[in-house]
């Protein structure tokens, strides 16, 4: 086959990755806008505080994509003005024949929030936050700041791992957040997740006239997917491309990432992602079925994880407004535990969990999770819960794993889980 990848989107690069297991001899196209295809998005703080090395931010090396899985990779300045028409695609004002393609992968990726005109009028440093380069511009900037400098980020949830990093660089944060857009803990979750910032790091509600009080503004999150101009392309509530379990938008196209837009049967609700962890598991998804294997992910759901120190803020699944827009009747539970670990200055780990489930069909839609990085495999079996469809009685009934002398008998999840089985046994 003639296999094109249209953006370098991580989901896209890994889909080639395993495309290449399968099929040494298609011949694979990559048309992108990046000198760093398949960079992980959660890697960019990193590169800005100078934590990690650009090269250290891809899933693969370049390189290995040119001589190794023999990938022909043509870069184009921006991706976003691709149509197709007349049986052509155009890109960047190149002309390739439609035609020639078997299979299509989009994986363009997002473009970020566009300030106001007025406010990029008034001198403002504007820095978008979403790939690679972006990050570069940015990491030169914050090197010629002073301390204490105050730099304001759009971006909510999603812009919370730039506004740590810079916080504990020492600048003063406000990190703007858009309640009716991108939740993804519940209110009782958020306000634990405030006690655990640092103090120069403050949550403001998105207010364009208070954005203006910051002269250095990083729009990181509030995104939208960056969809070319494909006649017939089905385009979702949200902007993405919209895909089924098999991550199909249409006959020969496939799409996956952050450009793809996503439905929860369960729920009814549509949504996009700006997961790593979710771009590459759809990247998998997609490269399989291009080489025909017909692979189904059980369930689709939204996923945000990002680490804050020695601590992970976790959620999957929706929030409980989410789920009570749709109709649902809900009944959920928060539990605060401490393990037997202590911290450096003697203090005992603490995870905070809640659960939200169906007070009828005992589904649950959504967990998050504030805890220490030793509970990295709790969070493993949540995912593992949840992208099986499995049931709150599910877990009451698998058993625990307890290891004399070695663990405790009842994990946090698991724990939580049994508090709501026993508030649905008074319905």
């Amino acid at each position: 086959m003639n296999i094109l990848i249209l953006g370098g989107d991580l989901a896209g690069v890994y889909a080639i990755h395993w495309i290449r297991k399968i099929d040494p001899s298609s011949q694979i196209t990559l048309i992108c806008d990046t000198d760093f295809p398949g960079y992980l998005r959660s890697l960019l703080p990193g590169i800005v505080v100078d934590e990690i090395k650009p090269s250290f931010s891809v899933i693969f090396p370049k390189s290995f994509l040119e001589y190794v899985e023999r990938v022909e990779i043509k870069k184009v300045k921006n991706l976003a003005n691709t149509i197709a028409k007349n049986g052509k695609l155009i890109v960047a004002g190149e002309e390739y024949d439609l035609e020639y393609w078997d299979k299509i992968l989009i994986s363009t990726g997002v473009k970020a929030l566009k300030v106001p005109r007025k406010l990029a009028d008034k001198n403002r440093e504007i820095y978008p936050l979403e790939k690679v380069e972006e990050a570069l511009r940015l990491a030169e900037r914050i090197q010629e700041l002073d301390k204490h400098e105050k730099i304001g980020i759009i971006g909510g949830f999603q812009g919370l791992d730039i506004a740590y990093k810079l916080a504990c660089a020492n600048f003063d944060i406000e990190l703007f957040f858009d309640y009716k857009h991108g939740q993804v803990l519940d209110e009782d979750m958020f306000k634990i997740l405030k006690k655990i910032i640092p103090s120069n790091l403050v949550f403001k509600e998105m207010d364009w006239s208070k954005v203006a009080n910051n002269r250095i503004l990083v729009i990181r999150g509030y995104t939208k997917p960056l969809v070319p101009g494909i006649e017939g392309l089905p385009i979702g509530k949200v902007g993405g491309i919209m895909v089924d379990n098999y991550m199909k938008a249409t006959k020969n196209v496939f799409a996956a990432g952050t450009v793809a837009e996503c439905l929860d049967e369960k729920t009814g609700i549509s949504f996009t992602h700006l997961s790593d962890s979710l771009s590459i598991l759809q990247g998998v998804v997609s490269a399989l079925n291009i080489e025909g294997f017909n692979y189904r992910i059980k369930r689709l759901f939204p996923l945000y994880e990002i680490p804050l120190g020695e601590r992970i803020v976790f959620s999957a699944g929706f929030t409980s407004d989410n789920i009570v827009k749709v109709g649902r009747r809900i009944v959920s539970a928060r539990h605060h535990f401490y393990t037997s670990d202590t911290t450096s200055h003697g203090d005992k780990d603490e995870i905070f969990v809640k659960i939200i489930a169906d007070r009828v069909t005992r589904d649950i839609h959504g967990v998050q999770v504030i805890c220490k990085k030793e509970y990295i495999p709790g969070l493993q079996q949540i995912l593992v819960f949840i992208a099986n469809n499995l049931l709150i009685d599910d877990a009451i009934l698998f058993p625990s794993l307890y290891i004399p002398l070695m663990n405790r008998i009842i994990d946090p999840f698991k724990a939580t889980c049994w508090g709501i089985w026993r508030k649905l046994l008074k319905i």
